[in-house]
């Protein structure tokens, strides 16, 4: 008698075998997790609690100042200060430029950005305005990484390990770097500027003094760098005795001279405030409900992840007991047999071993 292959040996009888055996059960998995649902929800639930509780009575809160500005186009505004009509063809082409991405104010925006990045610039912008030792003088909080780095770094100044001074600048630097953030927006062509501080009213102003000094320094080099060419120019005038060539460059003189005023006379000339720093009402960080939300999801996926496995394992042993022990060898053979019970009156009836055995001696 032939049996087919979803049939297996069971305590002498042939029994349906699933080829799929290793396949999960969805309802005998959904009937698990809802028996132990109060598990899920308190393995869930606690976490989150604490952290909440946490983030929202004992981290302390840290405050941004955000602003925006919008690297000016020097054409552009050329033909507005000498008050051609054609500045609004030059905005308009401008605008079709930054969709592109080939703008002019993109270029600019990348200068202003890596200006702002700087160490130099940061230095002298903290030295300027004296607020380096309101930073350095801020302890940060004892769950911070940046707690126990202080700590580190100051062990090895006592000891000699580091200079104290270059250690201050370049961990004042650091801070800063840490605190203030810049990002050009492809859609707008607007750089946003954030700084973040314990005390609001101190990252309003410290962003202010950023924006304020980044102006002045843009106006400056312009007006130096316009000086020196027309001065060049003019020079360059006077010693050739070429008329055209003489009036060539007086009209290049003339227009580095209404460069200059205009970097002289107007306010937003190296870029235009479109957002002056401001603080919002919420805390930049910490965000006890955010935090509490995410510790509540990862934390319900652990729980589930937990009992599956913890299913998974009690189904492996559960097979493993009920399998039959049997030799390696006749394993195959036992399982293609059919053992029927054995009677006197029964003359066609064999034992499993001499079945086994016929079947060796016919291959």
């Amino acid at each position: 008698m032939e049996h087919g292959p979803y049939q297996r040996w069971n305590n002498g009888a042939f029994e349906p075998e699933n080829l799929n055996g290793e396949g999960l059960d969805l309802h005998a998995l959904a009937r698990q997790l809802t028996q132990r649902w109060k598990f899920i929800a308190v393995w869930a639930t606690v976490p989150a609690l604490l952290v909440y509780l946490f983030a929202n009575f004992l981290m302390t809160p840290n405050w941004e100042a955000v602003a925006s500005i919008r690297p000016a186009n020097k054409e552009s505004q050329m033909m507005a200060f000498m008050g051609l009509t054609d500045a609004s063809v030059v905005g308009s082409l401008g605008g079709a430029a930054s969709m592109l991405g080939m703008s002019v104010e993109s270029d600019v925006a990348e200068e202003d950005t890596a200006i702002l990045q700087s160490y130099d610039f940061n230095m002298n912008v903290a030295r300027r305005h004296q607020f380096g030792p309101y930073l350095l003088d801020q302890v940060p909080a004892w769950y911070t990484p940046q707690r126990w780095v202080r700590w580190l770094d100051d062990v090895k100044s006592w000891f000699g390990l580091k200079h104290r001074a270059q250690n201050d600048d370049w961990r004042l630097y650091l801070d800063l770097q840490g605190r203030f953030d810049v990002e050009y927006n492809n859609e707008t062509g607007d750089l946003d500027l954030r700084f973040v501080d314990q005390d609001p009213k101190m990252s309003r102003s410290i962003l202010d003094w950023y924006i304020s000094d980044l102006r002045a320094m843009l106006r400056a080099q312009e007006v130096h760098s316009t000086k020196g060419a027309l001065d060049s120019l003019r020079a360059e005038a006077r010693a050739t005795s070429d008329a055209y060539l003489q009036g060539q460059l007086y009209q290049m003189s003339a227009v580095q001279l209404q460069n200059l005023k205009m970097a002289e006379a107007e306010s937003d000339f190296a870029f235009k405030m479109i957002q002056s720093p401001v603080v919002p009402d919420k805390p930049y960080s910490p965000r006890p409900a955010l935090d509490a939300a995410i510790i509540w999801f990862a934390s319900l996926l652990a729980a589930l992840l937990w009992v599956l496995l913890g299913v998974s394992k009690e189904k492996m042993t559960a097979r493993e007991l009920t399998r039959p022990k049997t030799e390696p060898g006749v394993l195959h053979e036992r399982q293609l047999v059919a053992r029927r019970p054995l009677s006197s009156g029964d003359d066609d009836a064999f034992d499993e071993p001499t079945a086994v055995s016929a079947s060796r001696t016919k291959r």
